[in-house]
């Protein structure tokens, strides 16, 4: 498998998921999973065949 960075206009689409699983768990959580400055640190996983 290999990894690239995340394409940014998958982030709304991460946040949202996000927020529905782990939102009744609290703010802390879900703030440290979302937000401007994780996409940084977002990648994608490419199988290799």
């Amino acid at each position: 498998m290999t990894f690239e960075p995340a394409d940014p206009a998958v982030r709304d689409a991460l946040d949202a998921a996000y927020h529905a699983k782990y939102d009744r768990y609290g703010p802390s959580p879900v703030g440290a999973l979302t937000g401007d400055d994780v996409l940084r640190t977002t990648l994608r996983v490419i199988p290799v065949d």
